[in-house]
């Protein structure tokens, strides 16, 4: 037995000493930059920035080429097609060469460049969307990246309120397995002093009940906590960090402008961008306005070739199409929708900073009643001890003592729990988390 729990020890010291020491600001920091959503986050900013180049793109010139091969007996195609060649006789003005000519094989390679001048504007609005919709992307990226620090925050404050209330449920325990030694070591045991120690026993074994599930939750939000860092969950953990000190919120006037935080902003430039997309279909029924060059090589039988250039502006003027209609109706409706969201947005973020504002408030007074109770649970356990030594206090109502101060000090517990969350969601709130 004695070589079982030296071996249990040992593999706990090497699992101890092989555990990643990890600090509060760490946590946050790897879940804000390394986490599958930070780096998602990132991949998608990416995205909308490649749109805004997409969209410079349009005022660029373009080159393309392309390669056509034809075999005809249409009298118009081998009439030009020999023209372009440069193999027109005197020969094929014959009425029935003419007519009736034979199949000619036909290579048309092509160089065109086109330079956009001019397309009603709708050009320059929809890059603008595009760059409202990078910043959109931006901005709640941003968010995302905070909304992960707060839930790294939220599960490594968790964690280590539990290592504090298994601390208080091993001291009870320490605590009823010595008034459990004490019954045993007693020489004259009666009726009531072997009910006592049934009701100390029962209360210390509810306590070991407790402390087994408290260790479970622990090592669950250390998972968590680990996944949500990017790193493989069964990476073992030892928290640096307390739980901060319990501190009351700042006067009311730092509510400040709306918009402060990110994904409201992000809805700012989504309600800029749906404007410009509707400013983008609005002027498609404009005039295109393209310059162009082109080289052409015309071949038949890949032994000569002949070439020819083209040069000039074309102009295009769609007067009418119902479909446009639609784009136009769609883009209105879309602006509208982005407007109320962005001021659903707004109202949102006044009443969340409001509500962790209050939040904060509560919890610190429920946590200063909770500090006042567990310093009479404390001093309620002192008398009970010395009555206790002095034979005037039963075992069993002692232990209903040591069980009360356990609940207190877990309550205590819970309640700083609770006031550090609730300033965590108060900074994330005003930004400044």
């Amino acid at each position: 037995m004695k070589t079982f729990v030296a071996a249990v020890l040992l593999l706990s010291c090497s699992a101890a000493a092989s555990a990643e020491t990890l600090s509060l600001k760490e946590a946050q920091r790897r879940a804000g930059g390394e986490s599958p959503t930070a780096l998602a986050g990132e991949a998608a900013a990416d995205a909308a920035r490649a749109g805004v180049d997409g969209a410079n793109a349009q005022f660029l010139p373009q080159l393309n080429i392309s390669e056509t091969y034809l075999r005809t007996d249409d009298p118009v195609a081998v009439f030009g097609g020999k023209l372009q060649q440069g193999k027109f006789g005197a020969a094929d003005f014959a009425l029935p060469s003419l007519n009736n000519p034979s199949p000619i094989n036909h290579w048309i390679t092509r160089f065109e460049v086109n330079q956009p001048i001019f397309r009603s504007g709708s050009d320059w609005a929809k890059r603008r969307a595009a760059v409202e919709m990078f910043h959109a992307r931006t901005h709640l990226t941003a968010f995302e990246k905070t909304g992960a620090k707060l839930a790294a925050t939220r599960l490594y404050y968790a964690a280590a309120a539990l290592s504090r209330q298994m601390a208080a449920l091993n001291d009870g325990i320490g605590r009823l397995r010595r008034l459990e030694s004490s019954y045993e070591l007693a020489e004259a045991k009666t009726s009531a002093s072997t009910t006592s120690h049934l009701v100390a026993r029962s209360v210390r074994l509810s306590l070991e009940a407790m402390l087994t599930r408290s260790d479970g939750e622990r090592k669950k939000a250390l998972r968590d906590l680990n996944a949500l860092m990017g790193q493989d969950p069964r990476t073992p953990l030892v928290l640096s960090d307390p739980l901060p000190a319990v501190r009351a919120p700042e006067p009311r006037r730092d509510l400040g402008p709306r918009g402060a935080r990110e994904d409201i902003r992000a809805s700012a430039s989504g309600k800029e961008a749906a404007r410009a997309n509707k400013d983008a279909a609005l002027r498609r029924w404009g005039p295109e306005i393209r310059a162009f060059g082109a080289y052409n090589l015309f071949t038949g039988n890949f032994q000569d070739s002949e070439t020819s250039y083209e040069a000039g502006f074309r102009l295009d003027w769609s007067v009418f199409d119902w479909g446009r209609h639609g784009d136009i109706r769609r883009a209105k409706a879309e602006a509208r929708r982005a407007e109320e969201l962005h001021r659903g947005a707004e109202l949102q973020g006044v009443a969340d900073l409001e509500n962790a504002r209050e939040g904060l408030s509560s919890a610190v007074a429920a946590y200063r009643t909770l500090s006042n109770a567990s310093k009479t649970a404390d001093e309620g356990l002192n008398v009970a001890a010395q009555r206790y030594q002095e034979g005037t206090l039963p075992l069993m109502d002692y232990a209903q003592a040591v069980q009360n101060w356990v609940e207190m000090r877990l309550q205590l517990v819970d309640g700083h729990l609770a006031a550090a969350q609730a300033s965590a969601e108060y900074d994330f709130q005003r930004g400044d988390l």
